[in-house]
């Protein structure tokens, strides 16, 4: 098959990953673009940001419109200032390591993620994970969890 064909379908698989489960697709693509593809550790980083940008938009609009999941817009911008500043440092950093540095150390990240997600206790659903917490928990989930706070402007309201 064409090199063409296999990104096309490495993004699918990454933007059905990312989108379904709300994290960013690089744990999958940024693998798949050093190990199969070739790229260098920084190129593919860079790569795989940039793919982030147009997924992770049109998830966000079926999340919000299709899907009709509540977003408190005012959450995310302020989660977004921090986001652009830790980013434009992130890159600085990056730039600074090595590639196989950069590689190992995203290796160990995905590890101890991994191990977390493995040994998180139950929560009251029966599913891995903690409880729901801050300002996205309804009401009765901070009941039954008394010391989450609900932020600055209180529950998210949609």
């Amino acid at each position: 098959m064409d090199t063409w064909i296999w990104l096309i379908v490495t993004g699918l698989v990454c933007g059905v990953f990312g989108a379904t489960f709300g994290v960013g697709s690089g744990i999958l693509m940024i693998p798949v673009l050093v190990l199969a593809f070739h790229l260098p550790q920084k190129a593919a980083q860079a790569t795989c940001l940039a793919v982030m940008l147009p997924m992770t938009l049109v998830a966000l609009l079926r999340y919000k419109f299709s899907l009709q999941v509540p977003t408190d817009w005012r959450m995310i911008a302020i989660l977004s200032l921090g986001a652009v500043a830790g980013a434009f440092l992130g890159a600085g950093v990056a730039g600074w390591l090595s590639g196989t540095t950069l590689r190992r150390l995203f290796a160990v990240v995905m590890i101890l993620a991994a191990f977390k997600l493995l040994l998180a206790p139950p929560d009251k659903s029966g599913t891995a994970g903690p409880a729901p917490a801050g300002p996205a928990a309804s009401a009765a989930e901070r009941q039954a969890v008394p010391d989450v706070p609900t932020g600055p402007t209180g529950p998210s309201q949609g």
